[in-house]
């Protein structure tokens, strides 16, 4: 007796009849039905019934059906199982994730998925397993390890690298002069944002809940307005710069320069967090940015 044999046996109850089973099997019903023969052969009893109204199970066929139920239950409980083990799902709220996809062998991508979250939603993604890994900085791990909702020793991370908020300032402009500034100092001032850094904005709301201070966005721009309008806004434009960018190199910035907020919350580290059981089925990932951040002088 085997497992081919069973499914076969399993298909045949519930279809009730021979040549509807071996339909769904793809096979002739003359097939079908030897393997069955051969099965009861094997097991020295009948197992079926025909009459008019089509397969009837008989004593020993029931007997079968509970054991076979329950071997084609564990079976699929076992696929799913190591499915589970193999596939690796990433959650983040912020655009780093993908140089944590860059590094991946082209051989494993296939068993990762990265889906955009909330930074808020993280711990729960975290604490259920709903994610294996989560990348964001620490604002929300944090305060779920404060009120108790995950244990820092249950938990890593490492980190995939550093970001600095800051402003791009156009030449001319009363800041342009400078290399660091506050909130409080530019609190009423006017400037501008490209809306498709989310991150970006999920960020600057912490800061506004943590700190009291409110930035004045007068613009806020789309891609295509980025593209052709930036320029014509006199305005700073509010931004972060991670540890792999220098905007003195970069060509579309030469008439602006990049002055610091040096205040709180203006730097962060953004990590892969995940919970320390997890470890070796992340390791192709682990693996992928071990080394990636590199401090800034």
């Amino acid at each position: 007796m085997n497992t081919d044999q069973l499914i076969k046996f399993l298909t045949i109850v519930k279809q009730r009849s021979m040549s509807k089973a071996a339909s769904v099997l793809y096979v002739t019903p003359s097939a079908l039905s030897h393997s069955i023969q051969s099965l009861e052969e094997e097991l020295g009893t009948t197992l079926f019934i025909r009459n008019k109204k089509g397969i009837i199970l008989t004593a020993s066929g029931e007997i079968l059906y509970k054991y076979a139920s329950k071997i084609d239950e564990l079976s699929t409980e076992a696929l799913n199982a190591v499915k589970n083990t193999s596939l690796i799902t990433i959650s983040s709220n912020h655009p780093s994730a993908t140089f944590v996809l860059s590094r991946i062998p082209d051989e494993c991508f296939e068993r990762v998925s990265l889906i955009h979250h909330d930074g808020k939603e993280m711990p729960e993604l975290l604490l259920k397993g709903i994610a294996d890994a989560v990348v964001c900085d620490d604002y929300y791990i944090k305060q779920a390890f404060a009120s108790g909702v995950l244990n820092a020793s249950d938990v890593s991370r490492m980190v995939v690298y550093k970001e600095t908020l800051g402003l791009f300032v156009p030449e001319g402009h009363e800041l342009y002069n400078r290399s660091r500034i506050t909130y409080t100092e530019i609190k009423d001032m006017p400037l501008c944002i490209q809306m498709n850094r989310l991150s970006l904005r999920e960020w600057l709301s912490n800061i506004e809940m943590a700190s009291g201070v409110s930035f004045n966005i007068k613009f806020t721009l789309d891609e295509y307005s980025y593209t052709n309008f930036r320029n014509k806004i006199p305005l700073p434009e509010l931004r972060e710069v991670n540890s792999l960018f220098d905007p003195k190199v970069d060509p579309t910035l030469k008439n602006y320069k990049f002055v610091r907020v040096n205040d709180f919350y203006s730097n962060r580290f953004i990590y892969m967090w995940y919970q320390k059981s997890k470890e070796e089925k992340l390791r192709i990932v682990l693996d992928s940015i071990t080394g990636y951040y590199i401090p800034s002088n």
